[in-house]
């Protein structure tokens, strides 16, 4: 999970570029916190939807990272799993009140 999540970190070998996912990286992990600090209380359908795409992403995760050797590969295959870890994010997070 650690491999296909955080990684790659800024001193591993390889071009520029990945200074580019770790930069995307630290803003999906910083979104995440945020969530964590502005979620509402959900509902029970809402729990059950939310449940789907986390334990989706997880899976995703896990067979990214056992079956995917190279570092260019897993970041763009764990595409899919951030995509359903951000809708996941997206049911928790508070509406913005009008200012």
């Amino acid at each position: 999970i650690l491999n296909t999540t955080i990684r790659p970190f800024p001193w591993d070998p390889g071009s520029k570029l990945k200074l580019l996912s770790f930069g995307s990286n630290l803003l999906f992990i910083g979104f995440l916190i945020f969530t964590l600090f502005n979620r509402r209380k959900l509902n029970g359908k809402e729990k059950i939807i939310l449940s789907y795409f986390i334990i989706a992403a997880f899976v995703t995760l896990l067979l990214i990272g056992w079956t995917t050797p190279i570092l260019g590969a897993i970041v763009r295959y764990k595409i899919a799993a951030e995509l359903f870890i951000l809708i996941g994010l997206s049911i928790v997070l508070k509406p913005l009140k009008n200012a």
